[in-house]
This record gives C-alpha cells, structure tokens and sequence, in this order.
C-alpha cells in the first residue's frame, strides 16, 4: 500500500507541475495530450506458463505511443492505442485502447523490471475492462525500462 500511495503522490505531483512536467490539460482538451513522464519501455516473455507477451511504450516531446500484444490460449489482446505512459524507477504502468478477441475495451499494463536477466525476477500484469486480468513474475522473457 505504501509504494501505491507513493505512486499515486508522484503523479498527482507531477500532475501539477511540480517536477517540471506539464500541468493537467484543460478542461476539454484530448486525453491523449497528456503525458505522466518521459520514458522508454520493452519487454516479451511468458508468466504463469500459458500467458505469452510483447511490449513497448514511449513518452517523450512527441507525446506518447506504444504497442503491446498478450496471447493466452484462444484469446488475444492487441493494444491499438498507448494514451499515458508513468515511469517511477523500476516501475512503469501504461493504459489505451485494445482489442480483446476483436472487442474494443481498455487496458491498463503494470510492469517491474527488477534484474537484468528478467526471469524469475521482472512482473507483468494487465487488466482490461471486458475483466481479462493476468499478473505474474516472468518464467521466460525480460523487462527493460529505460
């Protein structure tokens, strides 16, 4: 709970201009023209022995963009938009728009890169508003926040 509201601080300060981001948007303008923070993240493995994933999400000057791809059995997840990116340390969460087996629905992605080799170290986790939700330490694969 503690690292939740740490989190939480951060971007509500960062929200708020405090560590030289940009100020909330005003009111009407595009979700899309926010950004948390500025970052870099990619990654691919496997968690829980049937989900398989790749991963990548920038925020930058440009604004924000990414893919990502979840496959478990019968069922794929393809982000079609990356709309806020926040990077805290080893820790980067990502949300958009994604196809759920071909239902548009949103998508929030938590990911924790916490060695260098990834297996049995980095976490992946997604959640998604049609109630797919998956999270796990990777047994293949890595995480890399840069």
């Amino acid at each position: 709970m503690g690292v939740a509201c740490a989190a939480y601080s951060w971007s509500l300060l960062t929200a708020l201009g405090v560590f030289g981001a940009a100020q909330l948007p005003a009111p009407g303008a595009a979700a899309s023209a926010y950004e948390y923070s500025s970052g870099h993240v990619t990654g691919g493995g496997q968690i829980l022995k049937s989900v398989t994933f790749g991963l990548e999400a920038n925020a930058g000057t440009n604004g924000v963009d990414g893919t990502c791809n979840v496959v478990e059995k019968k069922r794929q997840i393809l982000c079609r938009t990356v709309t806020s990116l926040v990077v805290v340390g080893n820790h980067a969460t990502f949300s958009g728009e994604a196809s759920d087996n071909g239902v548009v629905t949103t998508y929030t992605i938590d990911v924790d890169d916490l060695s260098e080799s990834g297996r049995g170290s980095d976490k992946f986790s997604i959640t998604t508003a049609t109630g797919y939700s998956r999270s796990g330490v990777l047994t293949t694969g890595n995480i890399q926040i840069h």
